[in-house]
């Protein structure tokens, strides 16, 4: 029972921790996607349920994380709190399972329980917990966390239909089948041994769900210029290096200030980092990465004897697996790196964990920890603001307050005009900021359920004789 109340205190610890680092998730409101996915989730019979599992999509076929999630926010009457939650849970439960999986990986509850510290309390977090457009990606690693679990413990049913969720969740999800075969060619013994049958299953759904895949991800990946694929080696491996660097700390925004990484940044990029809150990130995060290296140095001999080369391949090797997706493609989000990250960490778990058990370097391992802690938290605050969902969010609580007041009014009309200020705009624009965050027409359904209310906005459309007339700068502000 001590054991056992030692994990609860310690996983509720952690847990207070996450909350304490990404709290303001929850003050985030709809914006962007959430309002075409609460439009397209709005329906009123079983039917329409079940029509979310159909593969005839003009969009991503991610029915389990999108029309499903949606559907149930719906149920809570759109309460931004209830779809908040619902993603920090299903966080906390997969963050669960990946202790669980790790422990019986590696039998050293320590060692896990530092994998899912360093994991947790990522800054980039921040990229899926913030914002619910990006739930899709917490759906995934959950999923496809307790299917790992399930798998070595072989529950095999229990695997296949986690994994199937994964699958309804992510797209990514269907490299977990070569994340398992590979882990079986480097004869990683906690894998222990698995039929051909079993992983030929997992490859039969990962085929199944490609082809379903295919009705509605090929049609945005032939017209979104920034899904498109491209088979470049310098894109690879420019995406490549910034993908691993991001998920050693540095922030989201340096990408858009190098031309090239062997010239210096754009000056505008000093700007972000006046501030205080930045200052100390970067600051932390250097003293960090200099002492881990430091440490590594420090018990080289050590290492080399003790840490199982092939593990360590295979880490690396599953995390260059799960961000080959994005590293195809021009634009680079950090929101990907979800489970990528889990490598990582556990890299950086296994390195802090040996220097603990070292008494020269014990107290250096604590206070790396702390300072680990440290730079994630500030950079926590500054990505909050760098990464605009503030900012998007702050527009769609402008629009939710107009609309409480004005609703009655505007509704009486066959259209919405947002009007722009006579004067040449500023960086963001006015109405063209506005039809980003509101997603176009799809916000008119949240507001009006089942209206046709046509939404007009002054940077490229004029008002119709029925317009009601809104202020697009006001919201803005």
């Amino acid at each position: 029972m001590k054991i056992l109340s030692s994990i609860r205190a310690k996983f509720s610890l952690l847990f207070v921790l996450v909350f304490a680092f990404f709290f303001h998730a929850f003050n985030t409101f709809y914006f962007q996607d959430d309002f075409f996915f609460l439009r397209i989730s709005r329906i009123s019979n079983m039917q329409g349920f079940i029509d979310f599992f159909s593969p005839l999509k003009t969009f991503f076929y991610r029915p389990l994380s999108s029309e499903v999630f949606y559907f149930y926010t719906h149920i809570f009457h759109e309460s931004i709190l209830f779809a908040h939650a619902l993603v920090f849970i299903l966080f906390f439960i997969g963050i669960y399972f990946l202790y669980k999986a790790i422990v019986k990986m590696t039998s050293s509850s320590t060692l896990s329980y530092l994998a899912i510290l360093l994991y947790s309390l990522h800054f980039t977090h921040v990229f899926q917990l913030y914002y619910l457009g990006t739930a899709q990606e917490v759906f995934a690693f959950t999923f496809l966390i307790i299917s790992f679990y399930t798998f070595l413990n072989k529950s095999y049913r229990v695997s296949f239909l986690f994994f199937v969720c994964a699958l309804l969740s992510k797209e990514s999800a269907v490299l977990f089948p070569i994340f398992l075969v590979i882990g079986s060619f480097f004869k990683i013994p906690q894998f222990g041994h698995h039929s051909k049958k079993v992983y030929i299953m997992y490859i039969l759904l990962s085929v199944i769900a490609l082809i379903l895949y295919r009705s509605g991800s090929s049609s945005v990946v032939i017209h979104e210029e920034t899904y498109a694929l491209q088979l470049n080696p310098r894109l690879i491996v420019n995406n490549t290096m910034w993908y691993s660097l991001w998920s050693v700390g540095l922030p989201n925004f340096l990408p858009d200030y190098f031309t090239s990484i062997l010239r210096p940044p754009l000056p505008a990029v000093w700007a972000y980092f006046e501030s205080t809150d930045a200052k100390i990130y970067m600051g932390s995060l250097l003293l960090y990465s200099a002492t881990f290296i430091g440490m590594i140095i420090a018990q080289y001999r050590t290492l080399v004897r003790k840490m199982n080369i092939r593990m360590l391949l295979f880490l690396l090797f599953s995390f260059l697996l799960f961000i080959s997706p994005t590293v195809l493609i021009i634009h680079k989000w950090m929101v990907r790196l979800t489970v990528p990250l889990i490598f990582v960490s556990f890299i950086q778990a296994y390195v802090l964990l040996k220097a603990m058990q070292n008494s020269r370097l014990r107290i250096a391992s604590l206070f790396l920890i702390l300072l680990y802690i440290t730079w994630n938290f500030f950079g926590v605050r500054v990505h909050e603001r760098t990464s605009n969902y503030m900012y998007e969010s702050s527009i769609s609580r402008n629009v939710e307050s107009y609309m409480n007041t004005h609703k009655i009014n505007s509704a009486r009309h066959s259209s919405i005009y947002f009007k722009d200020p006579d004067r040449k705009p500023d960086a963001w624009g006015w109405s063209r900021k506005l039809e980003t965050t509101l997603h176009g027409q799809d916000f008119v359904d949240f507001y009006f359920p089942g209206k046709k209310i046509t939404v007009l906005y002054g940077y490229k459309d004029t008002p119709r004789v029925d317009s009601y007339t809104i202020d697009a700068q006001q919201f803005l502000r």
